[in-house]
């Protein structure tokens, strides 16, 4: 839904304006302005500006197992290419899923060949890493879905546990 809608069949372009939200099963994307534009192939791609709010729902990696918690992501802009399979979000990224948050400048979701379930998530250049009271601040994070790791990259690296065994 969106203020107004401008579908242009030649060029396989629709463009949404004014509080534009578009939806997919449990996952949405919210902007200001949203165009979509689909390939020969039907491959999708979708450019949102304008305080971006997104949410995802990611698939369970197996069928049976939980689904992945709630993806939440805030940014100036947004980039999904159904083609390349991922999602980039540009301008003051805040991304949140379940406990763990991340600040940075621009954020990458690399999705699974199914397309909703995702792989991993790279955020950075610099990145702020919060969960609970622990915070790390580097270049680049990574957080591999599968096997649940992040990893911090750059120099330094800073990390900050309260407690006695504070870093």
């Amino acid at each position: 839904s969106a203020a107004s809608l401008h579908h242009d069949p030649r060029s396989r372009t629709t463009v949404y304006e004014g509080e534009a939200l578009m939806r997919s099963g449990r996952s949405e994307i919210r902007a200001e302005r949203l165009r979509q534009v689909d390939d020969a192939q039907g491959r999708r791609t979708v450019e949102a500006e304008g305080g971006v709010r997104s949410r995802l729902q990611p698939e369970a990696a197996k069928p049976g197992d939980k689904p992945p918690e709630m993806v939440e992501v805030k940014a100036a802009n947004m980039v999904y290419d159904e083609a390349r399979r991922e999602v980039v979000y540009t301008g003051e990224v805040d991304l949140r899923q379940g406990p763990i948050a991340t600040r940075s400048p621009k954020a990458t979701l690399s999705l699974a060949a199914d397309g909703r379930s995702l792989e991993k998530l790279v955020a950075g250049e610099p990145v702020r890493l919060e969960e609970g009271q622990r915070r790390a601040d580097g270049r680049l994070a990574t957080y591999q879905l599968a096997t649940g790791t992040i990893t911090i990259e750059g120099e330094p690296v800073f990390i900050s546990q309260p407690g006695p065994d504070e870093l």
